[in-house]
């Protein structure tokens, strides 16, 4: 197995700049905005979470559909997935993808996931063993090795701050090298642990949920700003990275390793906690002066802010969704009525976005809808400009399908959609209004040929192939003004999202 195989594109790994002694990836050619940077077809480390091994294939990271996913789903096809038979914790959705991973790695891991059952390891440990097996069957090159232990590990950092982190770093390593059966030590098991964790990027499907993560030599070398000049999304297990503005020859490339729109002391903290640094991007330079950490008002104590502001964050870093249903439109009605907080300041859009998929895993469709609608016109716009940003684009495709959706229950179902009466909604204008503006982005987003552009065009397919020879019902395509009026009951519904 070699790291990054197949990776191309118009970017390379060279000393960095900024950082003496360390690595950055940098343009090798003039970039336009929305334009594929690098691609890797396949990572040397992709590990599927411990909560996602019942719903993702192993191999080619496929998944089922839950009811959230229903609304974000990069594909209709129906996934079905088959249990690995020697160690019970992984699935496939093929032979084929079970012979894959069967020949690149997984022949080594299964005994041993057998021997741990019911026990599975957490996620970066099954990283750290599957990369110690590579190295102990030599599957992985000297090369790409050298090129993994490049990266910086934090080692030192991680165990002058102890505490529960690092006795679960030496824990964990341990466990690690015994199940492994390595002869590298315990120090050097330790180091590559550390490094996994600070140079894994957040593996996802298409459309933005969260499945594992990544680490690869060249991937984990792009080094972070607040204001990130590079996005990067999955397409299955090939991970790209696309600009977000036009970028010159010669300059780096940085994507965010945490939220860029977060406010400027959130944002220290976290990197300083996880990746052991302080940041001094170019927007970091300007200190608490910008959007971020724009308030309405200034006449409250400042301590009393902050301590409000900490009790928000906290109900969005919960991860009980039960707690979440409770706290989250208790922690909406005291940011509304603190009258602090922009619709743009963090963490409000968290906490809008994360009570909207609350909305769609009870089955509160219209509840849902109101707060997609009201960032989708009122705070997307602002914290994200350009219309094809990942984020954004895949927020569009779930208020398509929802809207899709609520078009059939206006017929079958009118009592779950009573409360949209008043608005007199055409829905089939929306809908083409909608998937023209996911279809004519998606290209920048995602790459043409994605799995989630392959499923954007279906569905336009699909939509324009129902409405053929009635086309003129839904208005006049060629006049820019033709959706005006619906985008206007879309902005009235968003209007009520916080009652």
């Amino acid at each position: 197995m070699t790291a990054s195989p197949g990776a191309l594109g118009k970017a390379e790994v060279r000393p960095c700049v900024a950082l003496p002694g360390q690595v950055g990836l940098y343009a090798t050619a003039d970039i336009p905005a929305g334009e594929e940077v690098l691609t890797i077809q396949e990572p040397l480390l992709l590990v599927v979470d411990s909560e996602h091994l019942d719903e993702t294939c192993n191999a080619c990271l496929a998944w089922t559909t839950s009811t959230r996913r229903g609304f974000t789903a990069a594909s209709d096809d129906e996934v079905t997935l088959k249990t690995c038979l020697g160690c019970h914790t992984v699935r496939y959705c093929d032979k084929k993808c079970q012979a894959s991973a069967w020949k690149r790695y997984h022949k080594w891991e299964c005994k041993l996931f057998n021997h741990l059952q019911p026990n599975t390891p957490p996620t970066t440990i099954r990283g750290l063993i599957r990369l110690l097996l590579l190295r102990e069957h030599h599957a992985l090159s000297d090369q790409d090795w050298k090129a993994f232990i490049r990266l910086p590990s934090h080692q030192k950092s991680f165990r002058q701050a102890g505490g529960e982190p690092w006795e679960g770093i030496r824990y964990l390593s341990k466990q690690a090298e015994i199940f492994s059966q390595t002869n590298l030590g315990e120090e050097t098991v330790q180091d590559l642990h550390c490094r996994i964790l600070v140079n894994s990027l957040t593996l996802m499907t298409p459309t933005l949920d969260d499945l594992g993560i990544c680490v690869d030599p060249i991937a984990s070398s792009i080094n972070h700003s607040c204001a990130p000049n590079v996005l990067f999304t999955f397409d299955g297990p090939r991970c790209s990275f696309r600009s977000r503005r036009a970028i010159a020859k010669d300059e780096e490339l940085f994507i965010n390793y945490i939220d860029p729109n977060d406010p400027f002391r959130r944002r220290q903290q976290a990197l300083s906690d996880r990746y052991f640094f302080t940041c001094q991007c170019t927007k970091c330079l300007k200190g608490p002066t910008l959007r971020e950490d724009r308030y309405l008002r200034n006449d409250m104590d400042p301590a009393e802010v902050e301590r409000l502001e900490g009790r928000m964050f906290a109900m969005v870093d919960a991860k009980h969704m039960l707690k979440k249903m409770v706290a989250l439109p208790k922690a909406m009605k005291t940011i509304k009525e603190s009258g602090l907080f922009p619709l743009d300041r963090q963490p409000w859009p968290s906490i809008r976005i994360e009570l909207a998929l609350a909305y769609l895993d009870e089955g509160q469709w219209v509840q849902a809808l109101k707060h997609l609608l009201c960032l989708h016109f009122f705070i997307d716009p602002i914290i994200d400009p350009e219309p094809w940003y990942p984020v954004r684009l895949v927020r569009t495709w779930t208020i398509t399908n929802l809207i899709f959706y609520l078009a059939d229950l206006w017929i079958m179902e009118p009592d779950q959609v009573k409360e949209l009466e008043g608005y007199q909604l055409n829905f089939g204008k929306i809908m083409w209004g909608l998937i023209h503006q996911v279809e004519m982005n998606v290209s920048k987003s995602h790459g043409i040929g994605s799995r989630f552009s392959v499923a954007v065009k279906r569905k336009a397919d699909e939509f324009r192939a129902d409405i053929k020879g009635n086309e003129s019902r839904l208005g006049n395509w060629g006049d820019p003004k033709w959706l005006d009026d619906e985008w206007r009951k879309l902005r009235a519904i968003a209007e009520t999202a916080d009652g």
